[in-house]
């Protein structure tokens, strides 16, 4: 039988490559995540049609097709580019509100550069980043065009 301290030792050597706990055999595996042009997509096309200064529900607005379709836009917190307002409702998972930050705002307005890829477990951030950095306009890619998104 494994110890719990065995299996921590165990499972922190493989985190990225990801194995089953030898306590509990759930998978573990943290996962290194890129932004990238669909979320940056998103991310201005929150900037243009959301109040800056509250939170707004994402959803059930036609205001956000591309934010919509994208199953990453939440994502957009781990760069602390987009925060989501308390869910109060023990119903839901989730609010579906949500603000840019100052760093969103910052970040959409080409005035940030942010780490290129972060590192998530179970929901959660890790301390273990990567150094590579990109402003909005790296991470759109050559495919879209920053001037013509933002409107000059």
């Amino acid at each position: 039988m494994t110890t719990l301290e065995e299996a921590k030792k165990q499972l922190r050597k493989n985190f990225k490559a990801g194995q089953a706990c030898p306590c509990c055999h759930q998978f573990v595996k943290a996962y290194k995540l890129q932004i990238h042009s669909t979320m940056a997509r998103a991310l201005l096309e929150f900037y243009h049609n959301a109040p800056h200064d509250r939170f707004t529900h994402v959803r059930n607005s036609n205001r956000f097709p591309i934010l919509i379709k994208s199953g990453s836009f939440s994502k957009l917190a781990y760069w602390d580019l987009i925060q989501e307002e308390r869910n109060d409702d023990t119903d839901k998972k989730r609010s579906g509100h949500w603000k840019l930050t100052q760093n969103g705002i910052l970040f959409a307005e080409k005035q940030l550069k942010i780490k290129r890829y972060v590192w998530v477990y179970n929901g959660k951030m890790l301390p273990m980043q990567e150094d590579e950095q990109t402003d909005i306009v790296g991470c759109l890619g050559k495919k879209f065009s920053y001037s013509e998104l933002m409107g000059h």
